[in-house]
């Protein structure tokens, strides 16, 4: 699980990176640091994505 200290201290990579909190929810960290939740679900077995950006 995710803690507020864990996700303040997230810094930007090279890449663009995933860091999982769990069951599809993860928080995706890009080059420039933003920072935005997105969720993976597989209705009818095709992979889906919601995407929720968290201002800085």
């Amino acid at each position: 699980m995710l803690t507020d200290t864990k996700i303040k201290s997230l810094k930007p990579k090279d890449k663009a990176y995933k860091v999982y909190d769990g069951n599809g929810l993860y928080l995706f960290v890009t080059t420039t640091g933003a920072k935005s939740w997105r969720f993976d679900y597989k209705p009818n077995f095709i992979t889906r994505n919601l995407k929720t950006t968290v201002n800085q």
